[in-house]
């Protein structure tokens, strides 16, 4: 929790970056480079002020051609007024549910009309993100190749204090996204960057945003630990549980289970033969399937995607049997490219045994 004060003042702390965070050099956006306009308060939260928007047109805005240029980074701190993390979209009103954090263009909250914009969304998925350009995340995506970077999910504690950098290189297609120095997402086929204002509009009433660094560098992850505990409160820790324990992976002891003799094999196969993949069946569109490798080896089965990252150069390749009840499944598998995406799929049939590819059907020719 915090204390707020009573009075309100025009600036929120707005400083540009070190080329090298982690140095004492900083030098302060001068005040005739800030607007702002519209109710607001400060808040103080251990000794640093942030500003509190008090109305939805209330505006603080900063220009800079840097979130224009080809690379660079922002970082800035903000404190929400409440809990924050996924809730129902009870009153159907999207823009209700997204929260601004940052947008080039006003209103904030009507996000897909901003060509750059950091936001918070209680509803749906992902649950922060931001992006370099407007309209909805998802028609845009294509397998990241649109200029998006988000976390999937992170809850915010009231009245705890986070920092939040964007780190962008248009030119080598890579966004990256930190809370409170931890690295919560990444994009490293970002394309398609809309131009936007070169205006910044911070904040809404549900957060306190305070000081704001803007860098023409594209920041390493040092450089971005560097800043974020220049001003990191003492009792942050419990914020950065919570972001580890969803963004970080924990390794786990192997579970200590053994199969009993009520179990019994319906499927076992090596696939070094050809005839292994008699009544398989292979399902992508039209476009990439003759560019996909799948064949049997002696070592088993080989399956290459096509070198182009399309919306239709995924795969899946269904099994000729059903099974019901529990399932215990085995396999050997190896990833042959860091950048590849494999998964296996489990009870892909209906409740009531519906037949995925019955109903749904195959892009043609099927094989």
């Amino acid at each position: 929790m915090f204390g707020r004060k009573l009075q309100e003042k025009a600036l929120v702390m707005m400083k540009t970056a070190p080329r090298s965070p982690g140095t004492d050099s900083l030098d302060a956006i001068q005040p005739e480079a800030l607007s702002t306009a519209g109710p607001r308060g400060v808040v103080s939260i251990e000794g640093v002020e942030y500003i509190r928007p008090k109305s939805l047109r209330t505006q603080i805005r900063l220009d800079s051609d840097v979130i224009r240029s080809d690379r660079g980074t922002l970082s800035f701190w903000f404190s929400p007024m409440e809990d924050l993390g996924k809730a129902p979209l009870v009153t159907g009103n999207q823009l209700a549910a997204q929260l601004p954090l940052v947008g080039d263009s006003l209103p904030t909250r009507d996000v897909q009309k901003n060509c750059f914009s950091i936001y918070y969304r209680s509803w749906g998925y992902p649950r922060l993100i931001a992006s370099f350009t407007d309209g909805d995340i998802w028609p845009q995506m294509d397998y990241d190749l649109a200029p998006y970077v988000y976390a999937e999910e992170v809850p915010l504690l009231k009245g705890g204090t986070y920092n939040l950098t964007l780190v962008w290189q248009k030119d080598a297609r890579f966004l990256s996204l930190y809370l409170n120095g931890i690295l919560v997402g990444e994009n490293h086929r970002a394309s398609s960057f809309e131009k936007n204002s070169g205006s910044m509009y911070f904040g809404n009433p549900l957060m306190a945003i305070g000081p704001v660094w803007l860098s023409d560098q594209a920041w390493d992850p040092n450089q971005v630990l560097n800043a974020y505990h220049r001003l990191r409160p003492a009792a942050n820790g419990i914020c950065e549980q919570r972001i580890r324990q969803i963004v970080q992976p924990r390794r786990l002891d192997p579970l200590d289970i053994e199969r009993d003799p009520s179990w019994k094999e319906c499927f076992s196969c090596g696939f070094r033969d050809p005839k292994d993949l008699q009544g398989w069946t292979l399902q992508t569109g039209d476009e990439h399937r003759d560019e996909f490798v799948l064949e049997t080896t002696s070592e088993g089965l080989r399956w290459e995607n096509p070198s182009s990252i399309d919306k239709e150069s995924r795969a899946y390749l269904w099994g000729p049997f059903k099974v019901e009840g529990d399932i215990w499944v085995e396999f050997d598998f190896q990833i042959q490219s860091s950048e590849g995406l494999a998964l296996i799929a489990i009870c892909a049939s209906g409740l009531q045994g519906e037949d995925v590819i019955d109903d749904h059907g195959l892009p043609s020719p099927a094989r």
